[in-house]
């Protein structure tokens, strides 16, 4: 489980479809080893860059890209970056 606080920030393209986000948040984990990589401890920031691309009203399908690392924290700090796909239906 990972538990968030930051900031979002949506751009909307000027045909409204299309918008773009980037984000910077700070992070707490159940668990902050994946895989062989060890992140050091619990609390670790998480930034991300994405497009979403709105389908209908209310279905919207996007692609992120997100690095997370404790920023030197600890005194291990690998770094995790992930490539996230995602659907979302709001209801």
């Amino acid at each position: 489980i990972i538990g968030s606080l930051g900031l979002v920030l949506y751009v909307i393209s000027p045909v409204k479809w299309l918008e773009f986000t980037i984000s910077q948040r700070a992070a707490l984990m159940t668990d902050h080893v994946f895989d062989e990589e060890d992140l050091g401890g619990a609390f670790i920031f998480i930034e991300y860059i994405g497009v979403n691309i709105n389908l209908l009203p209310e279905l919207t399908i996007g692609c992120y890209y997100q690095h997370m690392s404790n920023a030197g924290i600890y005194g291990n700090n690998p770094g995790v970056n992930l490539q996230i796909f995602e659907i979302r239906y709001l209801f």
